[in-house]
């Protein structure tokens, strides 16, 4: 079960499901921004095999479209054309290079998206960030 924590510092909200702080989370190895259906952390449970930490993020300069793809109408993240977009998602904090992997077997699938380094904010914090974004 994940627990709110808001933290003052960045004046933000965290979900985390273990004992670790807010602190802790956040100044951890790999983060990972997404702002469609990866964001419902039970759908995110079963794709990491446990409830990893996430936060509300905004990422300045992006927008987010649909294309069709095969048939099918996909959701993508891309460089908006106006610079003072924001587009909000969620940002899943601290993971491993398993998880990475795991959440790139769905986001590089079929070779529709690339992966970029981004930097998000959380509050007032910045975070880099991993996301995908359409080739």
């Amino acid at each position: 079960m994940y627990r709110p924590l808001y933290d003052d510092t960045i004046q933000s909200l965290v979900f985390i499901a273990d004992g670790r702080t807010t602190e802790d989370v956040l100044s951890g190895s790999v983060n990972v921004f997404v702002c469609g259906g990866l964001q419902n952390p039970e759908k995110m449970a079963n794709i990491l095999g446990r409830n990893a930490p996430f936060a509300p993020a905004a990422a300045n300069g992006y927008a987010r479209t649909v294309a069709e793809v095969g048939g099918e109408q996909i959701p993508f993240m891309v460089p908006a054309d106006d610079p003072g977009s924001v587009l909000t998602g969620v940002v899943w904090l601290d993971l491993g290079e398993q998880d990475v992997k795991n959440i790139e077997t769905l986001e590089l699938k079929g070779n529709v998206r690339k992966r970029v380094e981004i930097r998000v904010q959380v509050g007032e914090k910045a975070l880099e960030a991993l996301t995908y974004v359409r080739r």
